[in-house]
């Protein structure tokens, strides 16, 4: 197999409650509560209501996948016209494709499908990217050249499925895009074939629209869809999201829409089926939806959010009805980055409550990929919890200071959810008014027994207590020469540096950026005993001046940066993955340029920038980045469950899986990810000028680089979100030259003063 791609400038990016069937139908839910108002309270009148308990949901099962041979690969899943579920796999090391057959008692028959093993097909060394049962009866397959230009092949099944037909298709031929001196074909991502024999393919390159291929390859017709890249076919019908987030059916004969149906779910990843009275169910994030043929309104009939479906681990690639004993049952399959493929069976049990008995609130300002995992896999191993997981913001824009506001209002009166995640909010006034519990007895456990990474965990205790401790972690670096380097820890030394050397010691940026950036690392010094003090504060933007004037900032970069102005209506909008993110592609144009690390696949590019042109890197200030600042609330009326899901957010089973959120703070997944081999991972970006920097997997002594590093960092950057947001309207306005320097140093004054006092 080639090399895999991952790259900015080509876009070849391959990223691979449960209530009961009632006679009331309800509208979709989108799986989590959003708003200033939404969820930030227990609702006890939640629990009055189901006094009187209702009985029957859907419960979620693992169906057993065949067991396979050493170097067989899991490529595909289909279900086939007998309805038995098809399992493809590949053994690269005999070049074979192998078929297991689910059979009536559950077990799997292996056979040798001899159209995907013709000897034709070995010569062309192609990759399989996806099969299918057509509409018309017939198997296809699509293979991928990843050394040549990325060609996609298109092949069919013979009758008796021992020999395959490649498909003369005109369109895969026709070079879409040229990028220094290579050609790049039409990339297929998913197809489908119709009962008329033309195909639909969802092609990389046009990734607004379902492309409509003839039977010889021919463009005939293309369908607006949005960010959902899944459809179904059916019969001669597409059923697909579009721009809107609506649900059409696309008629390929008349090249009509059918039908459109409005959904208000926000879940990008849906998967369709039809039963044969015409009922259509989707499956997203959210659950398992239904809507009968003709109907208007949607019915949930698997809430997702207690159970697998709401991972943000698992892309849901297809679903699948059939009648079970008491309500229909659902088969949905997932890819899975690290696992490969999985199947979930859903069946109605009548025998367990339709609301589990115990809940637990959750809340965040933004979405949280780890808390979100976590719960569902905590669900799974407790049926009787129910986990509302609370996303104060979510997609909204407005003004995150109203947003802490009403979080404030409620924690003050001693309400609101059992566990915070304390990202961007007023962290030490919690403490200093007590809303914050003590949990240094279920961290101080993790600690003895060696679970989570000491410098990280120690950073956090405070007098013997702990009242907050981060799921994950990112880790700021800098990369140049050693004597820019030196300099960085300390402003008054990086402005004395900047005044003696010519060239820019970081890339443009915006004045809003910088200022978070180097608010992060200095805010403690001109905030001493949680008062800001004027001098201080009037030193830092005075550096801050000479620092911005080096870089050129500018209120807003153009287009063609790919960056925008952080300014909003609502304030500055905080995200601390933006954080530290300045021209480390350009380094040698600039002294230095400054990253990120979430994970080892961000060490890539600066491990190859160092090694290429004899850099040296620096953690900034041996400072970390806490993702998900989680803590309890000392209000709760759970504190037990509570307690157990804190300590379950560390286990190895919620820390081992990558969401590119950070870095984990179990001690033994930090080593297994530094631990694994990733030779076929390949990393292309391009720079400002258009200069390709292209990595491979870092050596095992390159990732030990930075591992011992990471391990190093102790000083977290908690940012307060209210707090920055006033600094940085202020200090804007000094930068850009439209206040002076006392002018705006008063206005900052008076109006963090005002809002400490309150």
């Amino acid at each position: 197999m080639g090399k895999r791609f991952v790259s900015i400038l080509l876009v070849l990016v391959f990223i691979i409650s449960l209530s009961g069937c009632t006679k009331d139908k309800k509208e979709v839910n989108a799986g989590t509560n959003t708003g200033k108002d939404a969820g930030v309270s227990n609702d006890e009148s939640n629990k009055d209501n189901n006094a009187d308990e209702k009985m029957g949901r859907y419960m979620e099962k693992d169906v057993e996948l065949p067991k396979l041979a050493g170097n067989e690969q899991l490529m595909k899943i289909i279900q086939n016209a007998q309805k038995q579920f098809e399992v493809y796999t590949q053994d690269a090391s005999k070049g074979m494709f192998y078929c297991y057959t689910q059979q009536e008692d559950n077990s799997w028959k292996q056979s040798e499908p001899g159209w995907l093993n013709g000897e034709a097909l070995k010569k062309l060394q192609l990759q399989l990217t996806d099969l299918c049962l057509g509409e018309d009866g017939n198997y296809y397959a699509c293979f991928q050249n990843y050394t040549d230009g990325y060609v996609s092949t298109i092949i069919k099944a013979s009758n008796d499925g021992n020999e395959a037909e490649i498909l003369d298709l005109s369109y895969l031929n026709k070079v879409v895009k040229t990028v220094n001196g290579t050609d790049y074909y039409p990339m297929i991502q998913r197809f489908s074939v119709l009962k008329s024999g033309d195909i639909a393919i969802n092609d990389t390159w046009t990734q607004d629209k379902l492309i409509l291929l003839s039977p010889v390859g021919e463009k005939i017709d293309s369908i607006d869809i949005g960010d959902n890249q899944n459809f179904l076919a059916d019969d001669n019908g597409i059923i697909v999201s579009n721009k809107d987030g609506k649900i059409i059916t696309y008629n390929t004969e008349t090249k009509n829409i059918d039908r459109t149906l409005v959904y208000e779910g926000k879940s990008t990843t849906k998967a369709y089926t039809l039963k044969e009275d015409g009922t259509l169910f989707m499956g997203d994030s959210a659950g398992i939806h239904r809507i009968v043929s003709n109907g208007t309104l949607w019915e949930t009939t698997v809430d997702g959010a207690l159970n697998s479906m709401s991972m943000p681990s698992l892309y849901l690639t297809d679903l699948f009805v059939t009648e079970g004993e008491q309500q229909e049952e659902y088969y949905a399959i997932y890819s899975d980055y690290k696992a490969g493929y999985q199947i979930k069976h859903y069946v109605f049990d009548n025998k367990v409550p339709s609301v589990p008995e115990k809940e637990l609130t959750v809340y965040s300002l933004k979405e949280n990929k780890t808390i979100r995992q976590a719960i569902s896999l905590f669900q799974a191993q407790n049926a009787n919890v129910r986990i509302n997981y609370v996303v104060a913001m979510g997609e909204e824009e407005g003004n995150v200071s109203d947003y802490i506001r009403a979080l404030n209002t409620e924690l003050l009166s001693g309400k609101g959810a059992d566990i915070l995640l304390l990202d961007g909010l007023p962290i030490d006034s919690y403490i200093e008014k007590g809303v914050l519990a003590d949990i240094s007895d279920i961290v101080g456990k993790m600690d003895k027994a060696g679970d989570l990474l000491k410098n990280i965990s120690a950073s956090y205790d405070k007098d013997g207590k702990t009242y907050r401790i981060p799921i994950r972690f990112g880790v700021p670096i800098i990369l140049g020469n050693q004597e820019a380097l030196d300099s960085s820890n300390n402003l008054a030394d990086l402005v004395a540096h900047i005044k003696k050397t010519d060239m820019p010691y970081t890339g443009i940026t915006t004045y809003a950026d910088l200022l978070k950036d180097y608010l992060a690392l200095h805010f403690n010094e001109i905030c001493v005993d949680g008062k800001l003090e004027q001098e201080r504060l009037k030193e830092f933007l005075e550096d801050m001046k000479v620092i911005s004037e080096d870089c050129k900032a500018v209120e807003v970069l153009n287009q063609a940066s790919g960056m925008q102005s952080s300014n909003s209506a609502g304030g500055i909008i905080f995200s601390s993955d933006d954080l530290f993110q300045n021209s480390i592609y350009s380094v040698g144009k600039y002294e230095t340029g400054t990253s990120q690390l979430n994970n080892v696949i961000d060490t890539m590019i600066s491990n190859q920038l160092r090694k290429d042109n004899k850099l040296e890197f620096n953690t900034i200030g041996q400072s970390f980045i806490p993702k998900g600042l989680v803590a309890l609330n000392r209000a709760s009326k759970e504190t037990d469950i509570a307690k157990e899901f804190i300590s379950f957010l560390f286990t190895t089973e919620v820390q081992d899986t990558n969401l590119y959120d950070g870095f984990p703070v179990n001690a033994a997944s930090m080593k297994k990810w530094f631990e694994e081999e990733n030779p076929d991972l390949m990393l292309a970006l391009s720079n400002e000028d258009g200069d390709m920097v292209t990595a491979t997997w870092p050596s095992k002594e390159d990732r030990d680089v930075y591992l011992e590093a990471i391990e190093k960092v102790n000083q977290p950057i908690e940012i307060n979100q209210i707090l920055y947001d006033m600094i940085i309207q202020s200090a804007v306005s000094f930068l850009s030259g439209g206040s002076d320097i006392d002018q705006v140093t008063s206005e900052i004054m008076s109006k963090v003063n005002t809002y400490l006092a309150e």
